[in-house]
């Protein structure tokens, strides 16, 4: 797998890269030491988008829904998790919270091997929440 490292000169981002990179394996994109995001081979993102949504008999929440539904069973525990997690990133599935770490990277990675690629909700617990504001993308002509 190879990684890109994403330089900030002016919002947004240009990435320049061999044209023989991509299609190949998957690409992480970090900043700052971190990933930000993955690009994936256009047949593995199909075959995600084809998979149903039950898997091994288990029903799993997808797209949009699955952040939602995650993001909200964080919020109802979270007052828990301050106490048991505080300072560590926790990691829901399907409504339910499946693992913790104080490594982000480390805690997808294993799950991800538990559970295949499947849509997760991650965060850092702590007591303050960060908002970091983004400019929006630009038309490039």
């Amino acid at each position: 797998m190879k990684t890109l490292t994403l330089r900030e000169s002016s919002a947004p981002y240009t990435l320049t890269v061999d044209n023989d990179i991509f299609g190949q394996e998957p690409v992480i994109l970090q900043r700052d030491g971190r990933p930000v995001a993955v690009i994936i081979p256009i047949a593995e993102y199909e075959a995600l988008r084809a998979r149903p949504a039950t898997q091994q008999g288990e029903t799993q929440m997808q797209g949009p829904d699955a952040v939602a539904g995650n993001r909200a069973a964080f919020l109802t525990m979270k007052g828990q998790l301050l106490q048991s997690h505080s300072g560590q990133y926790v990691a829901f599935k399907d409504g339910q919270l499946v693992g913790a770490d104080s490594d982000d990277r480390a805690l997808v990675k294993r799950l991800y091997h538990q559970f295949g690629v499947v849509p997760l909700y991650v965060k850092l617990v702590e007591d303050e929440e960060h908002v970091y504001h983004l400019s929006s993308p630009r038309k490039v002509r």
